[in-house]
């Protein structure tokens, strides 16, 4: 998994798409934020994709929320959620 505060690469998103990498677009707090789409609080993987390479983000940052490509191909706004699809194959008795 790879995290950053800025955006991603097209081509490092598309690269990471393809080999499992996750992608991670922390926004920090007090970070400019502008929302295009006001009508809905639902993301689609468009729009969370757009977070993730376009520097102009389309949502409001928040404690919990980050831009996420996950390794298995999900795209997720919600920290917890991130988190928690990224350990869902984990064996916690092998570690």
């Amino acid at each position: 998994m790879t995290i950053s505060p800025s955006e991603f690469d097209k081509s490092a998103y598309e690269f990471a798409l393809s080999k499992g990498i996750g992608l991670w677009r922390w926004i920090p707090d007090g970070a400019p934020v502008v929302r295009l789409d006001s009508r809905s609080d639902l993301w689609s993987e468009d729009g969370i994709r757009s977070g993730l390479i376009n520097r102009v983000t389309r949502g409001f940052p928040s404690d919990n929320f980050v831009f996420a490509l996950t390794t298995n191909g999900k795209h997720i706004t919600i920290l917890s959620k991130m988190i928690k699809q990224e350990f869902l194959d984990i064996d916690i008795n092998a570690v």
